[in-house]
């Protein structure tokens, strides 16, 4: 007998031999208004281990299915107070965290052993759950994420005045998470429920449940609920609402200030471009972007012109192979005559001369990787010009980068608000991945109206119906005429190419003059043909290689190799603008 008494005071003794809890009275007063006031007090004896104190972790979040669509139900708690046995208040830190509220108690400069008491009080608003037949409490009391055994809990309830508490049902649980067990007792005394359990281990709790009649709890008021929900749910409701909402305003910003001015005339046969507009000119007032094949139309204009001519010349390739490359020849030394985004064009071209030599001819293939630069120039001088000319309302560039960039910002700044919500806010999951995708999908509306918000002028409406009448005659002309046309204006094929090739029908133009053209134009040399074999098929088809050769090469951007790659400057392998660093700059 003596042995086994030693053994059980062992036993007994190690079982609590690190810190535990030693009695946990909880007491719930709930009220009419469905609310309740909740005071734990937690005796915990930390024995012969200095802790500062204990903190206490309480879930406010959870997830309720409405027509399968899963929302977040927050419950309200408020920390009312934290004292000692005595009334003695204790340092408390409050935050929350991944749906908890966390109340950290005891003083960071100060250890504390033995036993120790803490009554913390606080407040609940939405932990009554409301049934067709009753309201109900199901109230885990004391939780079950506790670090430490605790040797016994009292749970009391105080039900609310005037009920009739032999109609209030009240049921309790014990155990780890999803247990069905009742390791404990309760009974009724009076007005009040008391849930009584002993020892309970670590992850083991106390679960009670208090089932009232109906009408003895006031339940919040429909505006309440409303804002409770919207509160819990904004980001979900955002998620819903923010792509259908940006449609609307980008359509209503597109129709009031992105949408051309309605200009409603016939369309009449034009001869030529309106305003003496370039074929670049015109090729951004058709679709309002400058592209590659408007800066080649240029090239062709400027040769039909007489500035340059563009020799074809075989150049061997891969031992016997041969590739056709293509020679400028400049005319002329000077730019007088040419418009900005012209001048840019011709400076690119002979980006390859010198001072000593202006007139020196340039291969396509030369200019490669060489180019690329007085593309952009160009570019941006056709949205300028064009812009200052009145035929834009603003730079049709600046006007989609500036929508393009609104839809990233707003894409960003959604997926960080998701992000955020999901650690700071109470904001579920699941609501914040909502909003994330949300945010992606509006950022991609905003940014799918930025090609369709350039806006031109009444001008520049005028303008393009003018232009819409000169593709009329390119695509509609017959033969006939054209012949005729041709006894006035022998150039009239040339002149008529560049604008034929920014309208994307060059094929059909020139498919037009097949037996028409009798010898080959001055401004494109080859050797396929001399002024007697000259044949007008054999010249539009390498007429048509040499365009699409320059609308490849001439945009080339080289990729920045050199010291990043681990090449060697020295022994061969080195070349300007190798390299790290790079740039440049000039003068304005």
């Amino acid at each position: 007998m003596l042995i086994a008494a030693l053994l059980f005071v062992a036993n007994a003794s190690s079982q609590f031999a690190a810190p535990y809890i030693a009695d946990y009275w909880i007491e719930v007063n709930l009220h009419r208004n469905a609310t309740m006031t909740v005071t734990e007090t937690i005796t915990v004896n930390f024995g012969l281990v200095l802790r500062h104190g204990i903190y206490r972790k309480i879930p406010f979040r959870y997830q309720r299915q409405i027509k399968g669509i899963p929302t977040t139900y927050n419950i309200r708690i408020k920390l009312l107070s934290v004292t000692d046995e005595r009334g003695n208040p204790y340092p408390v830190k409050v935050w929350r965290e991944g749906g908890y509220w966390f109340w950290r108690i005891g003083d960071p400069d100060r250890y504390v052993s033995g036993v120790k008491v803490y009554r913390i009080t606080y407040s609940v608003a939405r932990a009554i759950n409301s049934f067709s037949d009753h309201d109900e409490l199901y109230w885990n009391a004391t939780g079950n994420e506790w670090e430490w055994d605790i040797a016994r809990v009292h749970c009391l309830v105080n039900l609310p005045e005037g009920v009739d508490a032999s109609k209030v049902k009240a049921t309790f649980y014990t155990g780890y998470f999803g247990s069905k067990e009742q390791k404990g007792r309760m009974w009724l005394e009076r007005n009040r429920w008391h849930f009584v359990t002993g020892h309970l281990r670590q992850g083991e709790g106390l679960t009670i449940v208090i089932g009232l009649p109906k009408g003895v709890l006031q339940p919040p008021s429909p505006v309440q609920s409303a804002f409770w929900f919207l509160a819990d749910n904004w980001a979900l409701l955002l998620a819903a609402v923010l792509p259908l909402f940006t449609f609307g305003l980008m359509f209503w910003r597109y129709w009031n200030y992105g949408r051309d001015p309605i200009w409603r005339e016939s369309i009449v046969v034009q001869y030529q471009p309106p305003d003496n507009l370039s074929p670049a000119e015109v090729g951004v007032l058709v679709d309002e972007r400058a592209d590659n094949i408007d800066i080649v139309a240029t090239i062709i204009d400027l040769a039909v012109r007489g500035y340059l001519k563009i020799r074809e010349i075989e150049t061997e390739h891969l031992l016997f192979f041969k590739r056709t490359d293509y020679e400028f020849i400049f005319l002329r030394d000077d730019s007088s005559g040419l418009k900005e985004h012209e001048r840019d064009v011709w400076d690119g071209l002979r980006v390859r001369t010198s001072l000593s030599n202006p007139l020196k001819p340039v291969r396509l293939s030369e200019l490669k990787g060489h180019f690329h630069f007085y593309l952009g120039l160009a570019k941006s001088s056709l949205y300028r010009s064009l812009t200052n000319k009145g035929y834009f309302a603003e730079d049709p560039s600046m006007v989609r980068t500036k929508y393009f960039a609104i839809g990233a910002v707003v894409g960003g700044a959604a997926f960080g608000l998701g992000i955020y919500g999901a650690s700071s806010l109470f904001v579920s999951p699941v609501a914040c991945l909502s909003l994330i995708l949300s945010g992606i999908l509006t950022g991609i509306i905003i940014a799918a109206f930025a090609p369709a918000m350039p806006r031109k002028t009444v001008k520049g409406a005028r303008a393009l119906w003018h232009i819409i009448g000169f593709r009329e005659f390119i695509q509609r002309v017959e033969k006939d005429r054209l012949e005729r046309m041709l006894q006035e204006d022998p150039n009239l094929f040339d002149r008529v190419l560049p604008y034929a090739l920014v309208f994307g029908i060059a094929d059909e133009w020139a498919a037009k003059f097949e037996g028409l053209l009798q010898k080959p134009p001055d401004w494109y040399v080859s050797d396929r043909w001399t002024p007697t074999t000259f044949n007008s098929r054999v010249f539009i088809a390498s007429l048509g290689d040499s365009i699409s050769s320059m609308n490849s090469a001439l945009p080339y951007l080289p990729s920045r190799s050199g010291a990043g790659e681990g090449i060697s400057g020295f022994g061969g392998g080195g070349f300007s603008g190798g390299g790290f660093g790079g740039g440049g700059g000039g003068g304005w």
